[in-house]
């Protein structure tokens, strides 16, 4: 099933972020590129987005990261200071699959 854009909305990529007010912001993928993710396990880095910075990108085995505004999103920076520039303290990612049938108990 598509959307009113042709896309399919099972395979959308999203980035998103959580305020002090615990308010979660959610940034779909605007198709105004192709810049959904980056891995580049030479140089050990991941990152989503892109356009005129990373949404996000992690690096140096994941220690440090790194957010700007990105056109891929239309995601404002998701770190608040001044430039971008965050420690990893711990990183998780979680995956989700949405499925035709109904589970039950």
């Amino acid at each position: 099933e598509r959307n009113d854009e042709g896309r399919d909305p099972r395979n959308e990529e999203t980035d998103f972020r959580n305020s002090d007010q615990n308010d979660l912001y959610i940034y779909p993928w605007t198709s105004k590129n192709d810049f959904v993710q980056a891995c580049d396990v030479e140089n050990g880095c991941l990152g989503m987005g892109g356009g005129h910075e990373f949404a996000w990108i992690v690096q140096d085995n994941f220690s440090v990261g790194a957010t700007g505004s990105s056109s891929t999103f239309d995601s404002p920076p998701l770190a608040t200071n001044v430039d971008g520039r965050f420690n990893i303290v711990d990183f998780e990612v979680y995956g989700f699959r949405t499925t035709k049938h109904q589970i039950t108990d």
